[in-house]
């Protein structure tokens, strides 16, 4: 084991994320004591075409 910790009583931690995540497809998900998080950049548009005419 690496590290351990106990507390008593209520705890919280906080992190910020990228703004570039895609919140629809990112999910979050807590079991047994396991915090898993699953997120999902933002595909970025590399451009649009025009039609020359």
């Amino acid at each position: 084991m690496l590290r351990t910790e106990r507390y008593y009583g209520e705890v919280s931690r906080s992190f910020q994320l990228p703004v570039d995540l895609d919140e629809a497809a990112s999910n979050a998900r807590y079991d047994n004591g396991v915090l898993t998080l699953t997120l999902a950049k933002k595909q970025k548009i590399s451009g649009q075409r025009l039609t020359i005419e």
